[in-house]
């Protein structure tokens, strides 16, 4: 076995089991690495080119141990969280996973709320939520996808903090 990752999803690279993450066919990563191009597993490589998203298996604990392998405390951590559903969306543990990391909790899909909820008061709304969950964040964002205007100020929000903290930007 060898010992690199997919640059996509931080997985090990494997050659054995289509169904499990880090997937690549052996010929096609050896081809890959001679050629000096970017290594991807299969899942990965078809949702980069294709858009296309491939079902693996991998336990929670796994995705967690990946995650963490490719994070150092020098990063902002964006977590987006969907503003319908908070608490179905929401990683109350989050603090445990990041303890060294600075947190910007980015609140989507704010188009989808009646006018009358402003942003400000979605945001009192989720630092109650978070309060009520002894939750620390950085900074909250509601942001909406579709929104080129909060796309844009929520680029400025995540730079802001890179440059306040001296985070890494990778």
């Amino acid at each position: 076995m060898n010992n690199k990752i997919c640059s996509g999803c931080g997985a090990l690279i494997q050659f054995k089991d289509e169904a499990l993450s880090g997937f690549i066919d052996e010929e096609v990563y050896n081809k890959r690495l001679e050629e000096g191009k970017e290594i991807l597993c299969k899942r990965c490589f078809n949702l980069k080119h294709y858009n296309n998203i491939i079902k693996t298996c991998i336990s929670d604990n796994e995705f967690l141990d990946i995650v963490k392998t490719n994070i150092t405390s020098d990063m902002l951590i964006c977590y987006i969280v969907d503003s319908f559903d908070l608490e179905g969306s929401f990683i109350y543990d989050i603090n445990k996973i990041f303890p060294n990391n600075k947190i910007l909790l980015i609140a989507n899909k704010y188009d989808l709320f009646m006018r009358s909820n402003r942003p400000t008061k979605i945001k009192k709304y989720i630092q109650s939520f978070l309060d009520d969950n002894n939750v620390k964040v950085d900074g909250i964002s509601v942001t909406s996808s579709k929104d080129s205007e909060s796309s844009s100020k929520l680029y400025e929000t995540i730079n802001k903090i890179i440059e306040a903290f001296k985070l890494s930007n990778n």
